[in-house]
This record gives C-alpha cells, sequence and structure tokens, in this order.
C-alpha cells in the first residue's frame, strides 16, 4: 500500500520546482507566479522549518529596516510598496529549503534532469541563434549589438541565466546521479563558451570566477577544473582574434566612455600612472555609477536615500548627477549603502555571511555538489564586478535561490561525490 496524499504531495512539489525555471524564461510576471507560490508553501508549512532561528531573526530585522527606510524615503509610497512586497523573498528562500527537504530522491533526480534538459536546450538555442540569426522562436532582438538572448527576447539575460541556472543544474545532477567526471570537463566548457558568445560579458567574466573558484575549493577535482579554464581561455583568444563577437570583448567596449558627464582634469595636473588610472576609470561607465551612489551615501550615511530610490534621488543630487544616474548603480553593494546606507548595509552582509561561515564550518564533509552551490553563490556577490539590482524581480529571485540551496546543502552536509 501507498499513501496516495504523500504521492499527490511530491507531484505537486515536482512540478513547482520544474516550473521555476521555466517561469523564469517567460518572463517576470510568471516568475513572480513561481515565487508567491513557493511563499504561500512556506506560510503553510512554517512549523516544518529546519534552518536555525536566528537567521529568520536576521531577516525580520532586515525587513522591518526596509520598511522603516521607505516612510523616510524621498517617495513614500513607491518606496514602502517595493519594500513590502520585496518580504515574499523571505518567504521563498524558506519555502525553497522547505521543498528541497520534503521532496523524495526519485522526485529530485526528475528535477535534476528536466533541470539539465533546460540547460542543454538553451545552449543549442543560442548556438542555433549565432549561426542563423534568430532562435527557434525566431527572437533576434540582440543583432544589432552582437548580443544573443534566445528565448528571453529583448531581455538580455540568457548569459546570466546560463551561468547560474546552467552550473546549479550541473550540481543538482551530479548530486542526484552517476556522472563520469569527463561530463565536467565537457558542460563547464560548453557552458562557459556559450555565454561568452552572447556578448555578456559579465556574464562570461562571472563564468571565469567560478571554474577559479573551483579550482581553490575542490582539490578532487582541481585538474579537470584547471583543464576546462586553460580550454576557455584558449578558445577566448581565439574567438577574439576572428572576431567571433563583434568587438564586445575589446578593451574599448569595456571600458565605455560616458562622453556627456566626464569630468574635466586639472590643466595644471602632471601625467603620472595614478592621474592616467584616474582619468580611464572616469570614462568607465560602471565607475561613474558607483561614484554616483557614494555620493548619495554621503549625504545618507546612516539610513540611505530610501529603498529602491536611486532613480530618483541620483538626478536631484547636485553631487550625484556630474557622475552618470541610471535605474541602479550597478553594484548591489552601492546600491545598499546609497539606499539603505550604513543599517541596511550591514545588516544584509550579516545575512549573506550565514551560508558563507556555515559552508566553512562543514567544509570537510561537503561533496561537489555543494562546493558548486557556494561557488556560484560567492560569485553572485563578489563585490568587484558589476551587478543588477538588489531589488528587482529577475535578479533577487536567482540569488534568494543560490541562498536557499547552501543553506540547505550546508545542513544536510553529506559528503557525496
Amino acid at each position: 500500500m501507498f499513501d496516495k496524499n504523500l504521492l499527490n504531495r511530491q507531484n505537486y512539489l515536482t512540478i513547482i520546482l520544474i516550473s521555476f525555471p521555466v517561469f523564469y524564461i517567460i518572463g517576470s510576471f510568471f516568475l513572480n507566479i513561481s515565487i508567491m507560490i513557493i511563499s504561500i508553501y512556506c506560510l503553510f508549512n512554517y512549523s516544518k522549518v529546519i534552518i536555525k532561528k536566528k537567521i529568520i531573526y536576521f531577516f525580520s530585522f532586515l525587513f522591518l529596516f526596509f520598511i522603516i527606510n521607505s516612510i523616510l524615503s524621498i517617495d513614500k509610497s513607491h518606496s514602502l510598496y517595493k519594500s513590502i512586497s520585496y518580504l515574499r523573498f523571505f518567504f521563498f528562500t524558506i519555502g525553497v529549503i522547505l521543498i528541497f527537504s520534503v521532496i523524495n530522491e526519485n522526485s529530485l533526480k526528475l528535477v535534476s534532469k528536466i533541470f539539465i534538459f533546460i540547460t542543454i536546450f538553451l545552449v543549442v538555442d543560442i548556438l542555433f541563434e549565432h549561426f542563423t540569426e534568430k532562435d527557434f522562436f525566431g527572437n533576434n532582438d540582440g543583432a544589432i549589438y552582437n548580443r544573443l538572448s534566445g528565448p528571453f527576447g529583448d531581455e538580455w539575460i540568457v548569459g546570466f541565466f546560463l551561468l547560474y541556472f546552467g552550473f546549479l543544474s550541473f550540481g543538482l545532477f551530479i548530486k542526484h546521479h552517476k556522472v563520469n567526471k569527463f561530463f565536467y570537463f565537457i558542460f563547464t566548457v560548453t557552458i562557459s563558451y556559450t555565454i561568452y558568445l552572447t556578448g555578456e560579458r559579465n556574464a562570461f567574466f562571472c563564468s571565469l570566477i567560478f571554474i577559479f573558484l573551483m579550482i581553490i575549493l575542490d582539490q578532487k577535482n582541481r585538474k579537470i577544473f584547471s583543464l576546462s579554464l586553460l580550454v576557455i581561455i584558449i578558445l577566448f583568444t581565439i574567438s577574439n582574434k576572428y572576431n567571433i563577437v563583434g568587438n564586445k570583448y575589446s578593451l574599448g567596449a569595456i571600458n565605455q566612455i560616458n562622453t556627456e558627464n566626464q569630468l574635466q582634469p586639472d590643466e595644471d595636473e602632471k601625467p603620472n600612472i595614478i592621474n592616467k588610472i584616474s582619468k580611464a576609470s572616469l570614462k568607465n561607465q560602471w565607475v561613474l555609477h558607483y561614484l554616483s551612489a557614494f555620493e548619495i551615501f554621503k549625504q545618507n550615511k546612516f539610513l540611505g536615500s530610501g529603498f529602491k530610490s536611486f532613480r530618483i534621488e541620483c538626478p536631484l543630487n547636485p553631487k550625484s548627477k556630474q557622475y552618470l544616474c541610471s535605474s541602479h548603480p550597478h553594484n548591489i553593494y552601492f546600491e545598499l549603502l546609497s539606499d539603505t546606507g550604513l543599517f541596511g548595509f550591514l545588516m544584509f552582509i550579516i545575512v549573506i555571511l550565514y551560508p558563507v561561515l556555515k559552508y566553512f564550518n562543514n567544509k570537510d564533509n561537503l561533496g561537489i555538489y555543494s562546493k558548486i552551490f557556494f561557488a556560484l553563490f560567492i560569485t553572485y556577490i563578489f563585490p568587484l564586478k558589476p551587478h543588477g539590482s538588489l531589488f528587482t524581480t529577475s535578479y533577487a529571485t536567482m540569488l534568494w535561490f543560490l541562498y536557499s540551496l547552501n543553506l540547505y546543502y550546508n545542513i544536510n552536509n553529506e559528503k557525496k561525490y
């Protein structure tokens, strides 16, 4: 005899997990539906939470601060709405952990297979778009910018998604299936080079950071990841030489110049290496965003200008607007400093560091899949690179999903390779 209710629950949880990447690809509206479903599951099963209560307290204090911060914002109604809606990520994070703790091995095997299938499909779709200039769905929105978007259409995040979801799927597949180690090499090189072809520089360089972290973290498979990194660098060099993706990876393209907002240097300034570096930095759009955010932070050191208020505050601030304004500063740490001040920044750091500490406490007992999840998480929050906005659906969802996986697999630290 078997429990039909248990079987139905397993099917339901399996569908929830499978729908997550599909909804992510379809768009923000459907992704929010997935987030809400997982959040509702958390609310109805909150008593089964297996993580320590102190992390829940950290989350609670962080979101309470976001709400207080919003009330003091330059645009109270907008910030308050955004901060309250951000609460869904707390329940989403706990809900993902709950689902992984309840779902059985057979269901997880199925989920990992479908995740890998979705990843492979995206790779094939991107390669098809690269050679035919349209993907399977007829999308070619990024063609004039030497970008590929695959099924994401006019939202150019397929490289970002392939990096984090692709290697996340890789970790799950290794966890629940016996895999020849040659697969590690083939998968790593294929995913990374496909990301290169998308023209998403940040995603490609992040893939190199991820592989480098795996070389450091996983001694048992160090040779495989080292060989993968070497092959990727060779492919990158050859592809750039033959201009495979236009000039997307040239120094000129990376160091984009903002001609409207350049600061004028002092005419009497003596040319030296420091001045040259300074001048080059002030031509980079990312640095200009960071400087704008820092100027806002200096005016609101402790509480910030308000939750998700950078786009409003930047053009109004006489010091920040001399650099470069946008919807967000393109770095989560500068975004936190400008929007939430030191208090919000420090509370967020405490929450983020929790799975990092858990990893190092258990690292001798963790399998390669846990190291993959951890390397992805560190790559995601790595401070010396551009980021998406911490407060947008697509970027925040991937962050908290990785956060959930790291917490769950560090709690269930069974050593299995």
